[in-house]
This record gives C-alpha cells, structure tokens and sequence, in this order.
C-alpha cells in the first residue's frame, strides 16, 4: 500500500519528539520552525493550520513548497520521505541527503517535473532567476553546484 502525504506527515510527529520534554511537537510548534528556516533558507514557511489540514486529510495535494518546508525545515529529513511512493518502515530521523533514484523520481513523478512544466514559457531573466534560487538551494543543502549537462 501507498503511504499519503497524511500519514507520512503524521509519521514525522510521532518520531520526532519535542527535544526538552519528550512530547510531539504541536502544529504551531512545526510551523514555527518552517518559518525560521524559511527565513535562514529563502523558502516558504508553512502555517499552523494547513499543517492541520494536512494531518487530517483536508488538503491532499500540498506544493512542492509546502513539502520541501516541512521535511526540511520543521523535521530535517529528507524532503522525498514526504513525496515517495513506497511504505517507509518509519519515518526518517535525521537529516540525509536526497539519492539519485529520490531525484529520479521527483522528476519523473513529482515536483521537479511540474516546475520544468511551468518554467516553459519563461523569459530568459526569469529563468536565470529560477536558476539562482535553485543553486542557493543546492548551497543549503551543502551539494554540488552540477550542471544538466
């Protein structure tokens, strides 16, 4: 069977415990954290209560953003543990860095696909601009500066 977003997302609450007291971390707590790091990072922070309707099931169909904030930014893994298709045994701990077959996949199935879908049409500026961002991201995420090539 295929784990959702949902519970996936509430994986990520059950195996990341609040540091000083043991507790799960509250949605706010969560999206407090998006924010700090979207702030650090130059990514979207991630509001309390669409963190709620994401545990619940109200919104199904979160963007990239949304995702990458809150894998990267409220828990620290690995933002294809929310995207993948497959039953994770559990969630992910700790920060790991995306594989090759994780970005296979996003762009195949995911994300990546529809933001190359969207860029097409693009002025050339606007491009370049995306193209920045993308190597801050690579930055951040302490990888490689590679090429399409």
């Amino acid at each position: 069977m295929t784990a959702t977003v949902q519970s996936r997302l509430n994986d990520l609450f059950a195996a990341h415990r609040h540091p000083s007291e043991g507790r799960e971390f509250t949605n706010k707590e969560i999206a407090d954290r998006t924010a700090a790091w979207a702030e650090a990072n130059g990514g979207t922070a991630v509001s309390a209560s669409l963190i709620q309707k994401l545990r619940v099931g109200g919104k199904t169909n979160p963007t990239a953003n949304t995702l990458w904030a809150l894998a990267k930014g409220g828990f620290g893994v690995r933002p294809s543990f929310l995207l993948g298709d497959d039953e994770p045994e559990e969630a992910p701990a700790a920060t790991t860095p995306a594989a090759p077959e994780d970005v296979e996949k996003m762009i195949k199935d995911g994300p990546a696909a529809n933001l190359a879908f969207r860029a097409s049409g693009l002025s050339v500026e606007s491009l370049s601009t995306i193209a920045r961002m993308v190597e801050i991201a690579r930055a951040a995420e302490g990888l490689d500066s590679g090429s399409a090539d």
